[in-house]
């Protein structure tokens, strides 16, 4: 007898959805993917022993943006360290990631090259730590996850180092009861016999999903950027496009829209 297990992962990345020699594909400035028409960035991967080499590059004038190495074609995995550019050529941020291919530490500088901001995150935890600074240099945000409250903090200042009380200064699009809500909510929702019904042999069957939560919080924009087949890409943007409501993101205390990327892996094996 076949049975089905279902395997939940949440990234906040861009991607690709082929593999062959040379890998492109296009994205709008929030790294949303679009048509070339409408591109704000162009994507070129090339395998490379067991990474793919990639390159992004301004889609208007091909100047560069980064170059770094991903573990797969979907973006998800990476490697070593990442170094983004203005169009000017000058460092916007870099990136060290994880072993598992998470981002470790980032740091963002303004186009003057001064320091815009600065985040570290602990592996496979909620654990991080933010620091946000004005051009002039001085304080603009301080946020952390706090293990005893077992919640984000977000403290911000003005120039004249005074507290801005009920302001955040950044958070990112959360779903109703975080992210254990959300598992709960696919695996309630996800019917996962689909693809034996569609005589799936065994094996996994993995969908990578795109996805915008919009300045309201409604789930809009749910792309399948690949198709294992056997109904898998039907049901996962069958699934996703039920959600509720999310909490909006934030930035600068306002409400923006936010790309999230979910990854959904139906495994088939015999009993």
């Amino acid at each position: 007898m076949k049975v089905l297990f279902t395997f939940f992962l949440i990234v906040i990345v861009f991607s690709v959805s082929a593999q062959d020699a040379v890998i492109v594909k296009y994205f709008d400035s929030t790294f949303f993917p679009c048509t070339k028409e409408n591109a704000f960035y162009s994507t070129k991967l090339i395998k490379e022993d067991s990474a793919y080499k990639c390159t992004i590059l301004y889609a208007d004038s091909n100047k560069l943006y980064s170059i770094t190495s991903y573990k797969d074609t979907f973006l998800v995995t990476g490697v070593g360290t990442m170094v983004t550019h203005y169009k000017s050529g000058k460092i916007k941020d870099s990136i060290i990631f994880n072993d598992d291919g998470t981002e470790k530490l980032i740091i963002d500088y303004y186009e003057s090259g001064k320091l815009k901001d600065s985040s570290f995150r602990v592996a496979l935890t909620m654990e991080y730590e933010s620091y946000y600074y004005y051009e002039s240099g001085k304080l603009k945000g301080h946020s952390y996850w706090d293990n005893t409250l077992k919640k984000n903090v977000d403290e911000s200042f003005d120039e004249k180092g005074e507290l801005l009380k009920n302001y955040i200064h950044s958070k990112e699009a959360s779903f109703p009861d975080g992210r254990n809500g959300w598992v709960e909510f696919l695996t309630k929702n996800l019917r996962t016999n689909v693809p034996i019904k569609h005589k799936a042999p065994l094996g996994r069957y993995t969908v990578y999903i795109s996805l915008s939560i919009n300045k309201d919080g409604r789930v809009n924009d749910v792309i399948a950027e690949n198709n294992p087949g056997y109904g898998t890409m039907e049901e996962a943007i069958r699934a996703i496009k039920k959600s509720p409501k999310w909490e909006a993101a934030i930035e600068d205390n306002k409400p923006i829209a936010y790309h999230a990327r979910q990854k959904i892996t139906f495994v088939v094996q015999e009993d």
